[in-house]
């Protein structure tokens, strides 16, 4: 059994109109969403595998929480905003039990919403979101719980 913790982020531009998001199907919401799946021994980002270095993922000062946020906001931003390595640490002490939420976040669903919230109020444009969930492959055959998200400025 091997379990795979996995970050979905997401941004939600300051003139996004639309109504409900659904994590992992950005298409659908016409929004840009990149994958981080952390495992024992490596770290992928966007099909870019990584060494896992086990102690930066406690730190909040670590390359890897550096490397995120760049990769994030090049990726999901056009420039337009970038998100900070260390709202990215905290956030992923929040998710493993290990701390609060970060300064200005939102938790915007739980694991019974799969993964889907609501912005018609447009009350989240110009945030981030992370939906973290984990993944367990029991032979061959993937299942995932824990799925929580958040929205952070």
């Amino acid at each position: 059994m091997a379990e795979t913790f996995i970050l979905s982020i997401g941004y939600i531009p300051k003139d996004w109109s639309g109504e409900i998001i659904s994590c992992g199907d950005p298409d659908g919401s016409n929004l840009k969403e990149i994958t981080v799946s952390i495992s024992d021994t490596s770290i992928e980002i966007e099909n870019e595998i990584f060494p896992l270095v086990y102690k930066e993922l406690w730190s909040p000062k670590s390359n890897l929480w550096k490397l995120v946020a760049e990769k994030a906001s090049d990726i999901l931003c056009d420039g337009e905003a970038s998100i900070a390595s260390d709202k990215l640490f905290k956030s992923w002490q929040y998710f493993q039990d290990e701390g609060d939420l970060p300064a200005k976040a939102k938790v915007i669903f739980g694991e019974e919403d799969f993964g889907e919230f609501d912005n018609s109020n447009s009350e989240l444009n110009d945030y981030f979101y992370i939906r973290f969930q984990v993944e367990e492959l029991i032979d061959d055959e993937a299942s995932y719980y824990g799925e929580r998200g958040i929205a952070i400025k």
